[in-house]
């Protein structure tokens, strides 16, 4: 009998997380080096197992390159506004890592956190102005392997301007992207209350 039970997938993008920290997991035995590789973009040497800052780096900014020209717009109905200008943005509050509530021009919209993509208004899910990459669910675990490979799918949501991750769906494979995410603050008082 072998049951493994997963606690989720962690917060934030892979490729954000500090190389040091991917490094102790691996040297502790938490991830393959393939993991290592492929989802935090970690460059391990060789024979000597040392971490390499310099090459981790340019593994990083090749898989951004790589989800910048494998994503397909998440909605393509949706119709993303311009950048508006940073020095007439009003920054109101951080949501998360990756997106920004901020006031411009007499409205609230969110933009992603690095670089100022516009990801539309208060009632609009940020996911829908993301770009948008199928992926197997294999590529998370390789013990995804003993699951259902041919019928599950991951859906990854970046930032059309960074590459930044904005989330992660698990699907049944030709299941549309669930539209799950509303940061319309709630009403009253308060930095989060308008």
């Amino acid at each position: 009998l072998l049951a493994v039970a997963s606690g989720g997938g962690g917060y934030g993008d892979p490729l954000e997380r500090n190389p040091g920290r991917v490094y102790r997991d691996f040297l502790l035995g938490l991830c393959s080096a393939a993991t290592v590789r492929d989802l935090y973009g970690v460059v391990i040497g060789g024979e000597s197992k040392a971490l390499d800052l310099f090459a981790t780096e340019e593994r990083r900014r090749a898989l951004r390159a790589l989800r910048l020209q494998e994503g397909k717009p998440a909605d393509p109905e949706t119709v993303s506004a311009a950048r508006p200008d940073p020095e007439a943005l009003k920054r109101l509050d951080p949501i998360g890592d990756c997106l920004t509530r901020v006031e411009y021009s007499g409205e609230i919209l969110y933009i992603c956190s690095r670089c100022g993509h516009p990801y539309g208004g208060l009632r609009d899910d940020p996911k829908r102005h993301a770009l948008m990459r199928e992926v197997p669910i294999t590529a998370f675990s390789e013990w995804n392997r003993y699951g259902l490979v041919a019928g599950v799918i991951a859906l990854e949501f970046y930032c059309p301007g960074c590459a930044l991750m904005i989330g992660v769906q698990v699907r049944r494979k030709g299941d549309p992207p669930l539209w799950d995410m509303s940061l319309r603050p709630p009403t009253g008082a308060g930095p989060c209350g308008a």
